[in-house]
């Protein structure tokens, strides 16, 4: 069996692939005009749209990476008592909240490195003081990465995202502390 791949630039710009085996047994398809990836399988149609994509990968269903399957893991080792992993690379995983359900995107080393990161910047603005509670802090962070509040967590977060809200909190940081010198110093004149 071989694998055939297709790239094209449509005439407004627009980019479209699929791949397919050559027996046409499957096939994937996907264009950018239209907000829906299609799968064929043996003559059987599954048509995902791109925030189906999305909730499966936010949810632990489908591994970023390698675009597979996931399953729940026992502890072995790890901080929760299971975890969601990759079927088929072990170091894609997320932890799971007490009712088993995932707390976000599957994430390798690099990316679980960096949402630490991150959250640890983020919560030095509620530990300062600067925002009155966790909510209007995320609500903030979600206004200035223009993204939906409900996609404004570290463990959804892609690396790309995590350097952006890094940036972003350390620069606010910087201008809080800033101005507050100044307030300071003409307070004691």
């Amino acid at each position: 069996m071989s694998i055939h791949v297709t790239i094209n630039i449509l005439s407004d710009g627009k980019r479209s692939f699929a791949i397919y085996d050559t027996n046409f047994l499957w096939s994937i398809s996907f264009e950018e005009n239209d907000d829906n990836l299609l799968i064929i399988y043996r003559s059987n149609e599954i048509l995902f749209t791109k925030q189906e994509i999305k909730d499966n990968i936010f949810s632990g269903k489908v591994c970023s990476y390698c675009q597979c399957e996931t399953k729940v893991v026992t502890n072995n080792g790890n901080y929760r008592p299971t975890f969601i992993q990759c079927s088929m690379n072990p170091d894609h995983y997320v932890a799971t909240n007490q009712s088993g359900i995932a707390l976000g995107r599957l994430a390798d080393r690099y990316l679980r490195l960096k949402i630490t990161a991150a959250h640890s910047i983020f919560n030095s603005l509620l530990e300062n003081k600067i925002f009155k509670s966790r909510e209007d802090a995320y609500a903030w962070l979600s206004n200035v990465m223009k993204l939906p509040e409900k996609e404004t967590d570290f463990w959804l977060f892609n690396e790309e995202q995590c350097d952006n809200a890094i940036r972003i909190i350390t620069r606010y940081k910087r201008r809080k502390k800033l101005i507050q010198s100044f307030i300071n110093f003409f307070k004691k004149e």
